[in-house]
């Protein structure tokens, strides 16, 4: 975040989206992976460390889908913040906000917390295509939707589930969501920084 709000500054517009698109792409990879790890494991894992909330785990999994929309579309606020235009980030964010609302009264009487999560779900989706849209890049991003297909999957399969994590990164790759270059960043700056702890 801090990355994209120094850079959206950058006046050479070429570069400033290029690395844009990086953030874009490394932001939801990364939490595709993660959330693919965290719903297989979903079941263990309350059971163990909220014993409470057992039975809530197809929630946890409707809700990060939303997540994982949003992870791509929070940057592309602060991207646009980092820029002194937020409003056009403005009407997305309310229409999608407009969406939930609208979606957790219809929803919510009869589906009670689906019709919560399933709205949620929505709206970030939403505001996700909107902005992707308005700055150009939902052509690029396109693939998002077909991956998120993998959390239901990691859902049903529990802790069989954490095979999908090497699929899912090769799928990444397929789509173009992750990049050779972009691996290399992130390992170069892992590298960075232990030389200047060491």
């Amino acid at each position: 975040m801090f990355l994209l709000t120094r850079e959206s500054e950058v006046k050479n517009q070429k570069r400033s989206k290029a690395i844009l698109r990086r953030g874009l792409r490394l932001s939801f990879s990364f939490s595709l992976l993660m959330a693919i790890v965290m719903i297989s494991l979903i079941f263990p894992l309350i059971k163990m460390f909220f014993p409470k909330y057992v039975g809530v785990e197809v929630y946890v999994m409707i809700l990060s889908m939303g997540i994982l929309f949003y992870s791509v579309y929070a940057l592309l606020y602060i991207y646009e913040t980092g820029k002194l235009q937020p409003e056009k980030a403005f009407w997305p964010l309310f229409l999608a906000a407009v969406i939930n609302f609208v979606l957790d009264v219809l929803l919510i009487p009869n589906y009670g917390l689906y019709g919560i999560t399933f709205a949620t779900t929505v709206a970030h989706g939403f505001a996700f295509t909107a902005l992707s849209y308005k700055m150009g890049l939902l052509k690029e991003f396109l693939p998002v939707f077909p991956m998120l297909l993998f959390l239901p999957l990691s859902y049903y399969l529990g802790v069989l589930g954490l095979v999908l994590v090497p699929v899912a990164f090769g799928c990444l790759y397929l789509f173009k969501l992750l990049k050779e270059g972009d691996l290399w960043v992130i390992i170069k700056t892992g590298f960075d920084i232990f030389e200047r702890f060491r």
